[in-house]
Formats: C-alpha cells, structure tokens, sequence
C-alpha cells in the first residue's frame, strides 16, 4: 500500500431525496444535535460570489483530546443533477500543541 490508511464506508439511504440528504449534512447548527463528536461549529465567513463556506470546528474523537479545525468548502449542483462538494481542511490545535 502507498500512502495513509484511507477508511472509506458505502451508506445506502431508503426514500430520502439527494436535496433532502444534502440539506441534512450541510446544516451545522443541526448537526450539533445528533453528532456527538462536534462539540463547537461557527461559521466564520461565505463567500456571496463563489458560493465557498469556512467555518471552525471542534471535534472529540474516542480516546484523544479535543481536535480543532478550520474548514472550506463549496457545494454546487452540475448540469447533470448531481451535487459536488469540496472540501479542505487544516488541523488547527489541540490541547497538547505547542
């Protein structure tokens, strides 16, 4: 194998819309309320003309201290009716960083 671990998973989702999923995942403020890794989300600017979103996040992942991270990312509908995200990240801190 080249390069890091990847960990993919399928999900297969029964009667939801791809608008319906879509709204689910990209609604931080729910999110708070059934992903109990998120401790903190702010959304720290849009971009009006771009569409381009970044916000500060605070994750706990089991067994290790508290990860935070700045995010970007643009969500957009194509031509062919399929949804495309994407998305950068940056660690930011963590409580044993220098």
């Amino acid at each position: 194998m080249v390069g890091p671990v990847k960990y993919l998973s399928v999900t297969i989702f029964e009667d939801c819309s791809p608008e319906m999923l879509r709204d689910f995942y990209m609604d931080n403020d729910y999110r708070k309320q059934w992903n109990k890794m998120l401790i903190e989300h702010e959304q720290l600017d849009v971009d009006k003309n771009n569409g381009v979103e970044v916000g500060r996040t605070i994750k706990m992942f089991p067994l290790l201290t508290p990860r935070e991270y700045v995010l970007a990312w643009r969500l957009w509908e194509g031509k062919d009716k399929r949804f495309y995200c994407l998305l950068g990240w940056s660690f930011y801190r963590c409580s044993f960083c220098i």
